[in-house]
C-alpha cells in the first residue's frame, strides 16, 4: 500500500510541474532534498552576483534574502521532518514545499541569467524567481502578503511625451 502511494504522488508530482522543470522532481522527494536544492541554488545566485553589473547585484540580491528567507521558514516549520516526503505533509506544508521546489528551478535559471548581460529577459527570469521566493515565503497562513512591484517591461517608457 505505502509503495502504491508513492507510485500515485509521483505521479501527481509529474503532472503538476512546470514543464522546464520535468525529470528533475525524483531529485526533490523530501523536505530535505528541497532545503538541499534551495541551499545549492541561492549558492549559484551568489557565484553569479560576483561578475554582475550593479543593477544584476541589486536584483540578485534580493533573490538572495528571499530564497534565504524561505530556507529560514523550512528550518523552523520543518526543521526536524526533513525526511518526511511530501505525502507526510498536510496541504499548507505541501504547497509551501512545492513551492520552495518551484523556487529551485526559477533560482538555477536567475543564476544562469545573472551571469550574462542583464536584459529584459533576464530582468523577468530573476524577477520570476523572485516572486516564487515570495509566494513560496508568504504562502503560510500566519502571513500577509503586501502587493509590491518586482519588474516592468519594458524598461523605458514615455510619460506625457517625456
Amino acid at each position: 500500500m505505502g509503495r502504491m502511494l508513492r507510485v500515485i504522488v509521483l505521479a501527481m508530482i509529474s503532472t503538476t510541474t512546470p514543464a522546464w522543470a520535468q525529470g528533475a522532481t525524483s531529485t526533490f522527494l523530501t523536505v530535505g532534498a528541497v532545503r538541499q536544492g534551495l541551499n545549492e541554488a541561492l549558492v549559484g545566485v551568489q557565484n553569479a552576483m560576483v561578475t554582475a553589473g550593479s543593477e544584476g547585484r541589486a536584483l540578485g540580491n534580493s533573490l538572495q534574502a528571499n530564497v534565504q528567507n524561505v530556507i529560514s521558514d523550512i528550518d523552523s516549520r520543518l526543521g526536524k521532518r526533513l525526511e518526511y516526503t511530501f505525502d507526510k505533509l498536510d496541504d499548507t506544508e505541501r504547497q509551501f514545499m512545492v513551492d520552495s521546489r518551484d523556487l529551485i528551478f526559477r533560482t538555477r535559471a536567475a543564476s544562469a541569467a545573472l551571469a550574462g548581460v542583464i536584459g529584459d529577459e533576464s530582468r523577468r527570469t530573476i524577477g520570476e524567481a523572485d516572486i516564487a521566493a515570495y509566494n513560496a515565503t508568504y504562502s503560510l497562513p500566519c502571513r500577509t502578503q503586501v502587493p509590491r512591484v518586482v519588474y516592468w517591461l519594458p524598461t523605458k517608457t514615455i510619460v506625457k511625451g517625456e
